[in-house]
């Protein structure tokens, strides 16, 4: 495939891509189709003017469940900065409609990001430094 197809085939569907800049941010551009949209006013019924477009960032630590954090978004394609919950952590983010006024807060997906792990916020172990130079031939027994 061409470069050029590749970047046609993206338009017109739901994705999420995820940049992470730092150990606590990432950045994200998204778009969610209108056939999505629809599909999910009609899943929805009666609570879709309720709903609100959130982005849910969610990890795992490593003890106790998975933690979120929901933001609220306003436009259907966008980007921004979103803080992420733990360094060091697989992290995922997902776009969907949350249901407020439901008994049980229903969360709708409608795109999810692949995982992602974010880095470490303290410097690596110690270990040993080993010096190489590029063109010094090696000897050979």
């Amino acid at each position: 495939m061409k470069p050029e197809e590749l970047w046609d085939a993206r338009w017109g569907a739901d994705h999420i891509d995820v940049v992470v800049q730092s150990a606590d941010v990432a950045w994200l551009t998204w778009e969610i189709t209108a056939q999505s949209m629809d599909a999910c006013r009609q899943r929805l019924g009666r609570q879709w003017p309720q709903a609100r477009l959130t982005l849910r960032v969610s990890w795992k630590p490593q003890r106790g469940g998975v933690q979120v954090l929901d933001l609220p978004l306003e436009r259907w394609q966008g980007e921004r900065f979103v803080p992420l919950g733990a360094p060091g952590h697989v992290h995922h983010c997902t776009i969907g409609l949350l249901a407020p006024d439901s008994a049980d807060g229903v969360f709708m997906a409608i795109a999810r990001s692949a995982p992602f792990v974010s880095p470490r916020n303290t410097p690596a172990p110690q270990g040993e430094v080993v010096w190489t130079q590029p063109n010094a031939r090696e000897e050979r027994s």
